[in-house]
């Protein structure tokens, strides 16, 4: 096939994920395979984290839950694509944050921020509610050691042993290589 998809017979990954903001927009262009002229159409900031790392992992897991990557011309219809490009020229999909050891072992952690285009692509939606800082934070942070930190505040009322993975993320079949 052109694109990865997930299959129970499958490579195994797991994407963990959740949602920083939600955003929406009218369909003025008038095209699309989702979406008539003048109807709204929804979007989601998502912060991903993956334990593994397949080809296409995060476009192949938001596909499969049924919300694609704007822009993806590899898992939209050719229909949403085209008309995702009117207003986003490029698949919406940004690393903010990268770690790794270096040749002492030492962690050596990178953020970058988000690219002028993707922002100005942001700022042409309308937001849903209020941007939660606690969770753009804890994305900047990196979510495991943020939960982690918040967690050691509030020990006195965790239980020993409760999950310190962030909510949404859930194992899933990835593609074969």
């Amino acid at each position: 096939p052109r694109f990865s998809e997930v299959r129970s017979d499958g490579r195994y990954s797991i994407t963990h994920y959740h949602v920083l903001q939600t955003y929406a927009k009218i369909n003025q262009e008038g095209f699309g395979k989702t979406s008539s002229k003048g109807d709204t159409i929804h979007f989601a900031l998502v912060h991903c984290t993956i334990e593994t790392g397949r080809t296409h992992q995060i476009r192949v897991h938001m596909d499969w839950l049924g919300h694609p990557l704007v822009g993806d011309y590899k898992y939209l219809t050719s229909e949403d694509a085209k008309r995702d490009r009117t207003w986003c020229n490029r698949v919406f999909l940004h690393k903010m944050r990268v770690s790794f050891k270096d040749q002492d072992e030492v962690k050596r952690t990178c953020l970058c921020p988000m690219p002028p285009p993707l922002e100005h692509v942001l700022a042409s939606l309308e937001a849903q509610e209020e941007l939660d800082e606690r969770k753009v934070r804890q994305a900047a942070a990196g979510y495991e050691e943020a939960v982690e930190a918040e967690d050691t505040k509030d020990s006195d009322d965790k239980n020993e042993g409760d999950s310190q993975r962030p909510p949404g993320g859930s194992p899933m079949p990835s593609p074969p290589a």
